[in-house]
């Protein structure tokens, strides 16, 4: 187990009409968050060094994320909080492991009230070949990635009866030096797609969302859109394979988000 602290600033394009913390936003002050981790969280320094070194690098494979929705903001510093767990997860059969984590963050603003605070899996891959890690990663102890990690939760079925089909092609403004699509990106597509439908995830704090496949640069893309049951669910896919690449849902978590949290990010 691993942790750090560091903080931010609230921005006034980082607010909603309500003065909340937009999704995007909340995804953009976490990721420079873990970008500024301090060096030997990572052994080679820090996880670009880390990933080049050893030729592995990490993919998500589901995001949990909560925020907080009626809590006024004010354009001040934040506090976040980070913890990564090292260990491994089972294949489907059961047979072999696939090794990575579990990151978990929060984010606190500076009166000590909880923000944000979210938690991801993600896996080591191999580009080399093209497979999943089925080993532990170099870099680190055995022990350090002894743990069995809890599994993902299940991703929603297919979408039955689908509200509308939009589709768009990935711009640059979307990727990163790798022409890969980036999370924030996801969002923002779904978010259009419930405005498009006069839907929104306004009254809905939680946030999941489940990867299957990568998609790059200029990838012509389709997105289907469901309500009901209290969630907004928008599958995202190519638009001629069919592959599905992510699906992400809004809604309402069975506990509650804490009102503060005692985390030393509020005070260092």
């Amino acid at each position: 187990m691993a942790d750090w602290n560091t903080r931010d600033r609230v921005a006034f394009e980082d607010l909603d009409q309500h003065r909340t913390f937009k999704w995007t936003s909340v995804m953009r002050v976490m990721a420079q968050g873990h970008a500024n981790a301090p060096r030997g969280i990572w052994p080679e320094g820090s996880r670009a060094e880390y990933s080049a070194v050893h030729g592995i690098h990490s993919i998500v494979s589901y995001f949990d994320l909560t925020r907080a929705l009626h809590r006024p903001m004010s354009d001040g510093v934040l506090a976040l909080h980070y913890e990564r767990q090292l260990g491994y997860t089972m294949d489907r059969g059961g047979h072999s492991r696939r090794y990575g984590g579990i990151d978990t963050s929060s984010v606190v603003d500076d009166a000590g009230l909880l923000l944000a605070q979210a938690r991801h899996h993600w896996l080591w891959f191999r580009a080399d070949r093209g497979a999943l890690l089925d080993e532990p990663a170099p870099g680190f102890t055995p022990d350090e990635q002894s743990t069995e990690l809890p599994p993902v939760p299940v991703r929603p079925s297919a979408l039955e009866e689908s509200v509308t089909d939009h589709r768009f092609r990935w711009s640059s403004r979307e990727t990163d030096l790798n022409q890969h699509v980036t999370f924030s990106a996801y969002v923002e597509r779904a978010e259009n797609a419930l405005a498009d439908e006069k839907t929104g995830t306004d009254g809905l704090p939680r946030l999941e969302a489940w990867f299957r496949q990568q998609s790059f640069l200029g990838d012509a893309m389709r997105t289907a859109v469901q309500s009901g049951d209290g969630c907004e669910t928008v599958r995202l896919e190519h638009a001629e394979s069919g592959a599905l690449c992510a699906v992400l849902r809004w809604s309402t978590p069975s506990t509650p988000m804490p009102e503060a949290v005692r985390t030393p990010a509020a005070g260092s």
